[in-house]
């Protein structure tokens, strides 16, 4: 119930619209992908604000959040990552809530070692979803050198939540399922 409430306030969802809207994208990603309806409940319950806020569609987050648990099986820590991940691109420090001249920067060094913008045009006032920029690092990470792939990976996600952006990256044909069978559900 928490997590149904969560997502339906965070997303703006029409509580009439909740339970086809919700539920039964939850039950089809869980019944097709190495994940349990649970864990995806868990990790909007702990993402759904900060993703809705950062130009995601609940489908792109449950997305993102079945090709993090397939590979570390931590729904609570894709979850929270995909919190620190959206708030991080945005230059938003997690916790002062607070713009940094740091994370700014971050956004340059993503452009820098992977060629992708967090930008929707030239004029650096829209992001990207989350869900699209990650997409499109994953389509050039693997011809990164080890080293643009560790800083790429930190600058996404800092220190604590590497592991979980690398599993997105690495598993993002699993996003890419997880959003058809959505639309199709």
């Amino acid at each position: 119930t928490n997590s149904l409430i969560s997502t339906v306030k965070a997303f703006k969802i029409n509580t009439n619209d909740a339970l086809d809207g919700v539920i039964s994208k939850v039950n089809e990603v869980g019944n097709k992908f190495a994940v349990t309806n649970k864990d995806i409940a868990e990790g909007l319950e702990r993402s759904a604000s900060s993703m809705a806020v950062a130009n995601n569609t609940m489908d792109q987050t449950i997305a993102l959040l079945t090709a993090a648990t397939e590979i570390t099986r931590d729904a609570d820590s894709a979850g929270t990552a995909l919190k620190t991940i959206s708030m991080r691109i945005r230059g938003i420090d997690e916790e002062t809530g607070t713009t940094t001249k740091e994370l700014k920067a971050m956004a340059s060094s993503i452009k820098g070692l992977s060629g992708v913008s967090v930008f929707t045009d030239e004029t650096k006032q829209t992001y990207k979803s989350t869900y699209q920029i990650l997409q499109e690092i994953s389509k050039v990470f693997d011809k990164l050198s080890d080293k643009s792939q560790a800083t790429l990976v930190e600058d996404l996600a800092g220190k604590r939540q590497g592991n979980v952006v690398a599993s997105i990256l690495s598993n993002f044909s699993t996003a890419e399922k997880a959003l058809e069978v959505q639309a199709n559900s």
